[in-house]
């Protein structure tokens, strides 16, 4: 079903879990954690909400859509109805998310920079433990049929009258989920083919991972490498849209540079990953047993090319 009036598509029955129902070992769990509820205020009180997501020690990344407001909170505790503020560590009223750094409509794509001293002296990703390393060194290719998944903050507008949309409650009743999906296609050859379509020329691409009002801005990532590879931003009849991280990466280097000033700054433990399998020392997904090998990070002992033709088995991933 596409649901006009919220500019989102489930595709068939939909497919979503919540986060905390994940196990604790899970990935997805794992990166759920720097995921956030944008809550857009304007200064008539109306408000509606996106999602982004933390992508450095002061910095989360949304949609450009998802802008102008005149203020922007992001709380990241909403893993469930029942634990909305659970987590000691970070701030209930959620984070001051003030300055935007970057506007590019060209992508629908928005750094926003939640400044310390606006929010008590605290920096988002030290409250976290960490945010989503973005793949700098080199994104994923994916092949049409591959799996993905978003995180996104949301609920279901069919079975809950406060979902927090247009709500006059801010936060509302959504909480992290997991959307799985398939790489449908790209690039797109013009968007204005695409049904609900709002950007002309190429890039971009297809999905089918469920979305509603308010995944705006969530992160799609490999469910191979669990890396992000895109951007969502909107959805239709056809399929849901995502900017590829490769074409933004290029077209916007000032993503690159903004985050990496950013962690040079604040971070007092950056991801150290040397084989660009999003794992490594102070890495958000964990250790990497061969940071010189992007196909292992905990099969060291087991990934084996016994005789030497080039054929590896036991293997994390095998891709070089």
């Amino acid at each position: 079903e596409h649901l006009e009036n919220y500019g989102e598509s489930v595709i068939d029955d939909l497919d979503w879990e919540d986060v905390q129902d994940l196990s604790e070992s899970s990935p997805r769990r794992a990166l759920a954690r720097f995921v956030g509820y944008y809550s857009k205020i304007r200064e008539d009180q109306s408000w509606s909400r996106c999602t982004a997501t933390a992508v450095a020690p002061t910095l989360v990344l949304t949609n450009e859509h998802c802008l102008p407001v005149d203020s922007v909170v992001v709380n990241f505790d909403y893993q469930s109805e029942s634990d909305y503020d659970t987590l000691p560590d970070l701030r209930d009223e959620g984070f001051w998310c003030t300055e935007v750094v970057i506007s590019a409509p060209e992508h629908d794509l928005a750094l926003l920079r939640c400044p310390p001293e606006e929010n008590g002296g605290q920096v988002v990703g030290d409250a976290l433990g960490g945010y989503v390393d973005l793949p700098v060194d080199g994104v994923p290719n994916l092949v049409s049929g591959a799996s993905i998944y978003l995180l996104h903050q949301n609920c279901y507008y069919e079975d809950s009258g406060s979902c927090g949309w247009v709500e006059t409650d801010v936060w509302g009743e959504a909480v992290k989920k997991m959307s799985p999906g398939l790489f449908l296609q790209y690039p797109l050859a013009d968007y204005s083919l695409v049904d609900g379509g709002d950007f002309e020329g190429g890039g971009g691409f297809l999905h089918d991972a469920d979305t509603l009002g308010g995944t705006s801005g969530a992160l799609v990532f490999s469910e191979q490498t669990h890396t992000a590879v895109g951007l969502h931003h909107g959805g239709s009849v056809n399929g849901n849209k995502a900017r590829y991280l490769g074409d933004i990466f290029s077209d916007i280097p000032q993503l690159l540079t903004e985050i990496a000033a950013d962690i040079v700054e604040y971070d007092t433990e950056p991801c150290i990953d040397n084989d660009g399998d999003t794992r490594g020392s102070g890495c958000a997904l964990g250790e990497d047993c061969d940071d010189g090998n992007p196909n292992v990070w905990d099969s060291c002992d087991t990934c084996k090319d016994a005789d030497g033709d080039g054929w590896w088995v036991g293997c994390d991933i095998f891709e070089t």
